[in-house]
């Protein structure tokens, strides 16, 4: 569960950056929730990976690795999205 809220919520934040109706984020603020996006679903890939290592025949190294990768990535998506969420965005006039 918590698996796909990692990977859904980004993606509606990213959403929501975009087709927000009363306020308008900058350029950067866009790219950045695409950005969001695609290192939610490298999360998300990488965290299933992790669970089925045994599968994959992963040898102990590559999963720390992997691991240290995947909090990398969780890192990555928080901040980005506290970058947004702390910026203002324009109030869009009619």
């Amino acid at each position: 569960m918590l698996l796909v809220a990692g990977v859904i919520l980004p993606i509606a934040f990213a959403f929501y950056v975009f087709l927000n109706p009363s306020q308008a984020y900058s350029t950067w603020a866009k790219r950045a929730a695409i950005i969001i996006c695609l290192v939610a679903l490298a999360w998300g890939s990488l965290d299933w990976v992790l669970l089925n290592w045994r599968s994959f025949h992963l040898t102990r190294e590559v999963y720390e690795k992997l691991a240290g990768t995947r909090g990398l990535l969780g890192g990555v998506v928080i901040g980005i999205a506290l970058t947004i969420s702390l910026a203002r965005p324009y109030q869009r006039t009619r």
